[in-house]
Protein backbone atom coordinates (compact mmCIF):
# COMPACT_ATOMS: atom_id res chain seq x y z
CA UNK A 1 0.00 0.00 0.00
CA UNK A 2 1.26 3.47 -0.82
CA UNK A 3 2.30 5.78 2.00
CA UNK A 4 0.03 8.45 0.60
CA UNK A 5 -3.64 8.73 1.48
CA UNK A 6 -6.18 7.83 -1.17
CA UNK A 7 -6.98 10.01 -4.14
CA UNK A 8 -9.83 10.34 -6.57
CA UNK A 9 -9.99 11.59 -10.13
CA UNK A 10 -12.64 14.08 -11.15
CA UNK A 11 -12.05 14.04 -14.88
CA UNK A 12 -14.30 16.35 -16.88
CA UNK A 13 -17.73 15.08 -15.91
CA UNK A 14 -20.43 17.31 -14.54
CA UNK A 15 -20.72 15.84 -11.04
CA UNK A 16 -18.75 13.77 -8.63
CA UNK A 17 -20.49 10.53 -7.62
CA UNK A 18 -19.16 8.39 -4.80
CA UNK A 19 -20.63 5.56 -2.80
CA UNK A 20 -20.83 5.34 0.97
CA UNK A 21 -17.62 4.62 2.82
CA UNK A 22 -17.19 1.32 4.60
CA UNK A 23 -18.65 0.99 8.09
CA UNK A 24 -21.86 1.85 9.85
CA UNK A 25 -23.26 5.35 9.55
CA UNK A 26 -22.77 7.51 12.67
CA UNK A 27 -25.70 8.11 14.97
CA UNK A 28 -27.47 11.37 14.20
CA UNK A 29 -27.00 14.26 16.61
CA UNK A 30 -29.93 15.52 18.64
CA UNK A 31 -32.11 18.02 16.82
CA UNK A 32 -34.85 20.40 17.83
CA UNK A 33 -38.49 19.70 17.01
CA UNK A 34 -38.52 22.50 14.41
CA UNK A 35 -35.45 21.10 12.68
CA UNK A 36 -36.88 17.58 12.62
CA UNK A 37 -40.17 18.88 11.22
CA UNK A 38 -38.38 20.76 8.45
CA UNK A 39 -36.28 17.72 7.58
CA UNK A 40 -39.37 15.48 7.55
CA UNK A 41 -41.02 17.85 5.08
CA UNK A 42 -37.98 17.62 2.80
CA UNK A 43 -37.98 13.82 3.00
CA UNK A 44 -41.67 13.79 2.08
CA UNK A 45 -40.95 16.08 -0.85
CA UNK A 46 -38.15 13.86 -2.13
CA UNK A 47 -40.42 10.80 -1.83
CA UNK A 48 -43.31 12.44 -3.65
CA UNK A 49 -44.11 11.65 -7.31
CA UNK A 50 -41.32 13.09 -9.35
CA UNK A 51 -39.00 12.97 -6.32
CA UNK A 52 -35.91 14.99 -7.03
CA UNK A 53 -37.61 16.78 -9.93
CA UNK A 54 -40.23 18.13 -7.52
CA UNK A 55 -37.51 19.26 -5.14
CA UNK A 56 -35.64 21.00 -7.93
CA UNK A 57 -38.79 22.73 -9.14
CA UNK A 58 -39.46 24.19 -5.69
CA UNK A 59 -35.75 24.77 -4.94
CA UNK A 60 -35.98 22.72 -1.73
CA UNK A 61 -32.63 22.61 0.09
CA UNK A 62 -30.69 19.46 0.73
CA UNK A 63 -30.12 18.79 4.43
CA UNK A 64 -26.83 16.97 4.77
CA UNK A 65 -26.88 13.82 6.91
CA UNK A 66 -25.86 14.42 10.50
CA UNK A 67 -22.75 13.00 12.11
CA UNK A 68 -21.75 12.33 15.67
CA UNK A 69 -20.33 15.84 16.09
CA UNK A 70 -22.12 19.03 14.97
CA UNK A 71 -21.07 20.74 11.75
CA UNK A 72 -19.46 24.13 12.38
CA UNK A 73 -17.96 25.25 9.04
CA UNK A 74 -18.53 24.91 5.31
CA UNK A 75 -16.25 25.53 2.34
CA UNK A 76 -16.58 25.25 -1.43
CA UNK A 77 -13.73 24.01 -3.61
CA UNK A 78 -13.87 24.73 -7.31
CA UNK A 79 -12.80 21.86 -9.54
CA UNK A 80 -11.01 22.26 -12.86
CA UNK A 81 -9.80 18.93 -14.21
CA UNK A 82 -7.04 20.40 -16.39
CA UNK A 83 -6.05 24.01 -15.62
CA UNK A 84 -3.73 24.11 -18.64
CA UNK A 85 -6.54 23.42 -21.12
CA UNK A 86 -9.45 25.73 -20.35
CA UNK A 87 -11.84 26.50 -23.20
CA UNK A 88 -11.65 29.93 -24.78
CA UNK A 89 -15.36 30.36 -24.13
CA UNK A 90 -15.53 30.18 -20.34
CA UNK A 91 -19.34 30.39 -20.46
CA UNK A 92 -19.20 26.67 -21.24
CA UNK A 93 -16.27 25.98 -18.98
CA UNK A 94 -14.91 26.49 -15.50
CA UNK A 95 -16.84 29.48 -14.22
CA UNK A 96 -20.30 28.39 -15.27
CA UNK A 97 -20.07 24.91 -13.79
CA UNK A 98 -21.44 25.09 -10.27
CA UNK A 99 -21.91 21.33 -10.58
CA UNK A 100 -18.11 20.97 -10.54
CA UNK A 101 -17.95 22.38 -7.02
CA UNK A 102 -17.15 20.25 -4.00
CA UNK A 103 -18.71 21.13 -0.67
CA UNK A 104 -16.50 20.48 2.35
CA UNK A 105 -18.00 20.53 5.82
CA UNK A 106 -16.05 20.50 9.09
CA UNK A 107 -17.41 19.34 12.42
CA UNK A 108 -16.46 20.38 15.95
CA UNK A 109 -14.25 17.29 16.37
CA UNK A 110 -12.03 18.19 13.41
CA UNK A 111 -13.45 15.74 10.86
CA UNK A 112 -13.86 16.89 7.26
CA UNK A 113 -16.49 15.54 4.89
CA UNK A 114 -16.38 16.08 1.13
CA UNK A 115 -19.70 16.14 -0.71
CA UNK A 116 -20.50 16.33 -4.43
CA UNK A 117 -22.28 19.67 -4.35
CA UNK A 118 -24.65 18.90 -7.24
CA UNK A 119 -25.91 15.55 -6.02
CA UNK A 120 -27.23 13.89 -2.88
CA UNK A 121 -24.62 11.22 -2.42
CA UNK A 122 -22.71 10.04 0.63
CA UNK A 123 -19.66 11.98 1.71
CA UNK A 124 -16.05 10.91 1.83
CA UNK A 125 -14.67 11.48 5.32
CA UNK A 126 -11.20 12.80 6.13
CA UNK A 127 -10.22 12.16 9.76
CA UNK A 128 -6.89 13.71 10.67
CA UNK A 129 -7.54 16.72 12.90
CA UNK A 130 -8.67 16.77 16.53
CA UNK A 131 -9.69 20.44 16.61
CA UNK A 132 -12.10 22.54 14.55
CA UNK A 133 -10.88 23.05 10.97
CA UNK A 134 -10.61 26.73 10.10
CA UNK A 135 -9.33 26.76 6.51
CA UNK A 136 -8.98 24.54 3.46
CA UNK A 137 -7.38 24.98 0.04
CA UNK A 138 -7.03 22.65 -2.94
CA UNK A 139 -5.28 22.23 -6.26
CA UNK A 140 -7.26 22.96 -9.41
CA UNK A 141 -8.18 19.29 -9.89
CA UNK A 142 -8.89 18.80 -6.14
CA UNK A 143 -6.41 15.91 -5.90
CA UNK A 144 -4.30 17.79 -3.36
CA UNK A 145 -5.99 19.34 -0.33
CA UNK A 146 -4.53 21.16 2.66
CA UNK A 147 -6.36 22.01 5.87
CA UNK A 148 -5.56 23.93 9.06
CA UNK A 149 -7.25 23.65 12.44
CA UNK A 150 -7.76 25.85 15.49
CA UNK A 151 -4.87 24.09 17.25
CA UNK A 152 -2.56 25.24 14.41
CA UNK A 153 -2.10 21.75 12.97
CA UNK A 154 -1.75 21.40 9.21
CA UNK A 155 -2.73 18.32 7.21
CA UNK A 156 -1.94 17.52 3.58
CA UNK A 157 -4.32 15.12 1.83
CA UNK A 158 -3.66 13.26 -1.42
CA UNK A 159 -6.92 12.04 -2.95
CA UNK A 160 -6.51 8.84 -5.04
CA UNK A 161 -6.53 9.34 -8.80
CA UNK A 162 -7.47 5.74 -9.64
CA UNK A 163 -11.08 6.17 -8.54
CA UNK A 164 -13.52 6.98 -11.31
CA UNK A 165 -16.40 9.41 -10.79
CA UNK A 166 -18.86 6.87 -12.20
CA UNK A 167 -18.91 5.03 -8.89
CA UNK A 168 -16.64 2.25 -10.16
CA UNK A 169 -12.94 1.61 -10.45
CA UNK A 170 -11.58 1.57 -13.99
CA UNK A 171 -11.67 -2.23 -13.64
CA UNK A 172 -15.45 -2.07 -13.16
CA UNK A 173 -15.34 -3.02 -9.48
CA UNK A 174 -17.61 -1.03 -7.15
CA UNK A 175 -16.05 2.09 -5.71
CA UNK A 176 -15.39 1.56 -1.97
CA UNK A 177 -12.52 3.90 -1.05
CA UNK A 178 -10.70 3.23 2.22
CA UNK A 179 -10.58 6.05 4.71
CA UNK A 180 -7.21 7.50 5.68
CA UNK A 181 -6.08 5.69 8.80
CA UNK A 182 -3.10 4.17 10.59
CA UNK A 183 -1.79 2.61 7.37
CA UNK A 184 -2.72 5.47 5.05
CA UNK A 185 -2.70 8.75 7.01
CA UNK A 186 -2.68 12.38 5.91
CA UNK A 187 0.70 14.09 5.98
CA UNK A 188 1.31 16.41 8.93
CA UNK A 189 2.98 19.63 7.74
CA UNK A 190 5.30 20.84 10.47
CA UNK A 191 7.54 23.87 10.83
CA UNK A 192 5.17 26.83 10.59
CA UNK A 193 5.22 29.24 13.53
CA UNK A 194 2.29 31.23 14.89
CA UNK A 195 -1.41 31.19 14.13
CA UNK A 196 -2.25 29.96 10.61
CA UNK A 197 -4.06 32.74 8.74
CA UNK A 198 -3.89 31.76 5.05
CA UNK A 199 -3.53 28.66 2.85
CA UNK A 200 -2.87 28.11 -0.84
CA UNK A 201 -2.12 25.14 -3.10
CA UNK A 202 -0.67 25.80 -6.50
CA UNK A 203 -3.12 24.82 -9.25
CA UNK A 204 -0.97 21.87 -10.37
CA UNK A 205 -0.67 20.52 -6.84
CA UNK A 206 3.10 20.75 -6.56
CA UNK A 207 3.42 23.27 -3.73
CA UNK A 208 1.62 24.37 -0.58
CA UNK A 209 1.91 27.86 0.91
CA UNK A 210 0.92 28.75 4.47
CA UNK A 211 0.66 32.26 5.92
CA UNK A 212 1.15 33.10 9.59
CA UNK A 213 -0.11 35.81 11.91
CA UNK A 214 3.55 36.36 12.79
CA UNK A 215 4.28 37.35 9.22
CA UNK A 216 6.04 34.34 7.73
CA UNK A 217 5.04 32.51 4.54
CA UNK A 218 6.03 28.83 4.51
CA UNK A 219 6.40 26.58 1.46
CA UNK A 220 6.22 22.79 1.18
CA UNK A 221 6.83 20.67 -1.93
CA UNK A 222 4.09 18.04 -2.11
CA UNK A 223 6.58 15.46 -3.39
CA UNK A 224 8.62 15.85 -0.19
CA UNK A 225 6.27 17.35 2.42
CA UNK A 226 7.98 16.10 5.58
CA UNK A 227 9.95 19.32 6.01
CA UNK A 228 9.53 23.00 5.11
CA UNK A 229 10.99 23.76 1.68
CA UNK A 230 11.32 27.46 2.36
CA UNK A 231 10.33 30.39 4.54
CA UNK A 232 9.56 33.70 2.85
CA UNK A 233 10.08 36.86 4.88
CA UNK A 234 6.94 38.91 5.39
CA UNK A 235 6.67 41.90 7.77
CA UNK A 236 3.03 41.56 8.84
CA UNK A 237 0.25 39.04 9.36
CA UNK A 238 -0.77 37.36 6.10
CA UNK A 239 -4.51 37.46 5.30
CA UNK A 240 -4.53 35.70 1.89
CA UNK A 241 -2.22 33.79 -0.47
CA UNK A 242 -2.65 32.99 -4.16
CA UNK A 243 -0.49 31.22 -6.76
CA UNK A 244 -0.64 32.02 -10.45
CA UNK A 245 -1.92 29.28 -12.77
CA UNK A 246 1.56 27.93 -13.46
CA UNK A 247 2.51 27.85 -9.79
CA UNK A 248 5.50 30.05 -10.58
CA UNK A 249 4.50 33.18 -8.66
CA UNK A 250 2.90 33.67 -5.25
CA UNK A 251 0.88 36.69 -4.12
CA UNK A 252 0.56 37.53 -0.40
CA UNK A 253 -1.85 40.07 1.06
CA UNK A 254 -0.83 41.56 4.42
CA UNK A 255 -3.12 42.81 7.17
CA UNK A 256 -1.80 46.27 6.32
CA UNK A 257 0.60 47.53 3.69
CA UNK A 258 1.55 46.56 0.15
CA UNK A 259 0.90 43.09 -1.30
CA UNK A 260 4.02 41.11 -2.15
CA UNK A 261 4.94 38.78 -5.02
CA UNK A 262 7.55 36.04 -5.01
CA UNK A 263 8.78 34.18 -8.09
CA UNK A 264 10.17 30.67 -8.47
CA UNK A 265 12.44 32.08 -11.18
CA UNK A 266 14.27 33.93 -8.39
CA UNK A 267 14.28 30.88 -6.15
CA UNK A 268 11.48 32.41 -4.09
CA UNK A 269 13.98 35.07 -3.01
CA UNK A 270 13.28 38.74 -2.32
CA UNK A 271 9.66 39.82 -2.71
CA UNK A 272 8.44 42.50 -5.11
CA UNK A 273 6.13 45.12 -3.60
CA UNK A 274 2.88 45.90 -5.41
CA UNK A 275 2.77 49.67 -5.01
CA UNK A 276 3.83 51.74 -2.01
CA UNK A 277 4.09 49.98 1.35
CA UNK A 278 1.62 52.21 3.20
CA UNK A 279 -0.11 51.09 6.40
CA UNK A 280 -3.45 52.50 5.20
CA UNK A 281 -3.61 49.93 2.41
CA UNK A 282 -5.63 46.81 3.29
CA UNK A 283 -7.04 44.03 1.10
CA UNK A 284 -9.29 41.00 1.42
CA UNK A 285 -8.74 39.16 -1.88
CA UNK A 286 -6.33 39.02 -4.79
CA UNK A 287 -5.80 36.94 -7.94
CA UNK A 288 -3.55 36.64 -10.95
CA UNK A 289 -5.12 36.71 -14.39
CA UNK A 290 -5.18 33.43 -16.32
CA UNK A 291 -2.12 34.49 -18.34
CA UNK A 292 -0.42 36.00 -15.23
CA UNK A 293 -0.12 39.32 -17.05
CA UNK A 294 -2.25 41.20 -14.50
CA UNK A 295 -3.26 41.14 -10.84
CA UNK A 296 -6.65 42.13 -9.39
CA UNK A 297 -6.82 43.23 -5.74
CA UNK A 298 -9.93 43.85 -3.65
CA UNK A 299 -9.55 46.55 -1.01
CA UNK A 300 -11.41 46.43 2.30
CA UNK A 301 -13.31 49.50 1.01
CA UNK A 302 -14.74 47.43 -1.87
CA UNK A 303 -12.60 49.02 -4.60
CA UNK A 304 -10.76 46.79 -7.09
CA UNK A 305 -7.25 47.66 -8.22
CA UNK A 306 -5.68 46.23 -11.39
CA UNK A 307 -1.91 45.97 -11.59
CA UNK A 308 0.55 44.61 -14.10
CA UNK A 309 1.54 41.02 -13.44
CA UNK A 310 4.91 42.00 -11.99
CA UNK A 311 3.29 44.54 -9.66
CA UNK A 312 5.23 47.45 -11.14
CA UNK A 313 2.38 49.46 -12.67
CA UNK A 314 -1.14 50.23 -11.52
CA UNK A 315 -3.52 49.93 -14.46
CA UNK A 316 -6.86 51.06 -12.99
CA UNK A 317 -9.06 51.40 -9.91
CA UNK A 318 -12.79 50.55 -9.91
CA UNK A 319 -14.85 51.91 -7.02
CA UNK A 320 -17.97 50.06 -5.82
CA UNK A 321 -21.18 51.25 -7.42
CA UNK A 322 -23.45 53.55 -5.45
CA UNK A 323 -26.53 52.01 -7.12
CA UNK A 324 -26.34 48.78 -5.10
CA UNK A 325 -29.21 47.86 -2.79
CA UNK A 326 -28.83 49.14 0.81
CA UNK A 327 -28.70 46.54 3.58
CA UNK A 328 -30.64 48.07 6.45
CA UNK A 329 -31.29 45.03 8.65
CA UNK A 330 -29.13 44.66 11.73
CA UNK A 331 -27.69 41.17 11.58
CA UNK A 332 -25.14 39.04 9.77
CA UNK A 333 -24.21 39.46 6.11
CA UNK A 334 -22.40 36.69 4.21
CA UNK A 335 -21.06 37.34 0.73
CA UNK A 336 -18.64 35.96 -1.83
CA UNK A 337 -15.64 36.92 0.33
CA UNK A 338 -16.97 35.67 3.65
CA UNK A 339 -18.84 37.36 6.49
CA UNK A 340 -18.96 41.14 6.37
CA UNK A 341 -17.78 42.87 9.56
CA UNK A 342 -20.38 44.45 11.83
CA UNK A 343 -21.27 47.91 10.55
CA UNK A 344 -19.79 47.17 7.12
CA UNK A 345 -20.10 49.90 4.54
CA UNK A 346 -22.08 49.44 1.33
CA UNK A 347 -18.78 49.11 -0.54
CA UNK A 348 -17.73 46.18 1.64
CA UNK A 349 -21.06 44.43 1.11
CA UNK A 350 -21.31 45.23 -2.61
CA UNK A 351 -17.66 45.46 -3.78
CA UNK A 352 -16.58 46.20 -7.29
CA UNK A 353 -15.76 43.18 -9.46
CA UNK A 354 -12.87 42.20 -11.67
CA UNK A 355 -13.43 40.24 -14.88
CA UNK A 356 -14.57 36.81 -13.73
CA UNK A 357 -13.33 34.94 -16.77
CA UNK A 358 -9.93 36.59 -16.68
CA UNK A 359 -9.20 36.41 -12.94
CA UNK A 360 -11.40 33.59 -11.64
CA UNK A 361 -13.20 36.24 -9.60
CA UNK A 362 -16.03 35.05 -7.32
CA UNK A 363 -19.51 36.25 -8.24
CA UNK A 364 -20.45 38.94 -5.72
CA UNK A 365 -23.86 40.01 -6.97
CA UNK A 366 -25.76 38.53 -4.03
CA UNK A 367 -25.42 38.18 -0.26
CA UNK A 368 -27.16 36.27 2.51
CA UNK A 369 -28.68 38.56 5.15
CA UNK A 370 -29.62 36.92 8.46
CA UNK A 371 -31.59 39.02 10.95
CA UNK A 372 -34.16 38.29 13.69
CA UNK A 373 -34.34 34.63 12.74
CA UNK A 374 -35.02 35.35 9.06
CA UNK A 375 -32.64 34.63 6.19
CA UNK A 376 -32.83 36.26 2.76
CA UNK A 377 -30.66 36.07 -0.34
CA UNK A 378 -30.47 39.69 -1.47
CA UNK A 379 -29.24 40.63 -4.93
CA UNK A 380 -27.32 43.77 -5.81
CA UNK A 381 -30.43 45.02 -7.64
CA UNK A 382 -32.48 44.88 -4.44
CA UNK A 383 -34.60 41.78 -5.14
CA UNK A 384 -34.58 39.18 -2.39
CA UNK A 385 -35.54 35.59 -1.79
CA UNK A 386 -36.41 34.23 1.69
CA UNK A 387 -34.88 30.99 2.92
CA UNK A 388 -36.25 28.93 5.78
CA UNK A 389 -33.83 28.41 8.65
CA UNK A 390 -34.59 26.71 11.95
CA UNK A 391 -31.88 28.30 14.08
CA UNK A 392 -29.14 30.95 14.21
CA UNK A 393 -26.75 30.82 11.24
CA UNK A 394 -23.11 30.34 12.27
CA UNK A 395 -21.59 30.00 8.79
CA UNK A 396 -22.66 30.49 5.19
CA UNK A 397 -20.75 30.29 1.92
CA UNK A 398 -21.60 30.76 -1.77
CA UNK A 399 -19.99 28.73 -4.54
CA UNK A 400 -17.72 30.76 -6.80
CA UNK A 401 -20.34 31.10 -9.54
CA UNK A 402 -23.10 32.04 -7.08
CA UNK A 403 -25.21 29.03 -8.02
CA UNK A 404 -24.94 27.19 -4.70
CA UNK A 405 -25.31 28.30 -1.09
CA UNK A 406 -24.37 26.26 1.98
CA UNK A 407 -25.64 27.29 5.42
CA UNK A 408 -24.61 25.90 8.80
CA UNK A 409 -27.04 26.50 11.65
CA UNK A 410 -26.35 26.52 15.36
CA UNK A 411 -26.73 22.95 16.55
CA UNK A 412 -24.88 21.53 13.54
CA UNK A 413 -27.45 21.32 10.76
CA UNK A 414 -25.90 21.97 7.33
CA UNK A 415 -28.07 22.64 4.28
CA UNK A 416 -27.32 23.20 0.62
CA UNK A 417 -29.45 25.37 -1.65
CA UNK A 418 -29.30 25.22 -5.40
CA UNK A 419 -30.21 28.76 -6.40
CA UNK A 420 -32.27 29.24 -9.52
CA UNK A 421 -30.41 30.20 -12.67
CA UNK A 422 -32.14 33.58 -12.56
CA UNK A 423 -30.74 34.14 -9.06
CA UNK A 424 -27.14 33.66 -10.11
CA UNK A 425 -24.95 36.70 -10.46
CA UNK A 426 -24.15 37.59 -14.03
CA UNK A 427 -20.64 36.67 -15.22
Amino acid sequence: MSGRPWRWSLGCAAALVVTACEGAAPAPAAASASVLKAEAEEVALAASPGGRADAAATQAPWTLPRGESPTVRAFFVRVDADPSQRPEDESEGFHRRGDEALLITADAAGTLQIWPAWGRNEAITLAGHVARVERVAASADARVLVSSAADQTLRLWFLEDNLAISGEHSSGAPLRPSLPGAFNPPVALEGAEGQITALAVDPRGRQVAVGSALGGVYLWATEAPTSVAGRLAHPAAVVALRFDMAGERLLALPAAGAPRIWSSADGWGAATLVGADEAARAYVFGAFSRDAEAIALLRTSGAVELWSGDGAEQLSVAEPTSAAAPIEAAGSVFGAFGAAPQGASAGQIWPAEAERRRFGWPASGQVLVVSDGAANVVKRTGTSRPLRVAGPVIDAVFSADGGLLAIVEEGGRARLWRLRAADRAAP
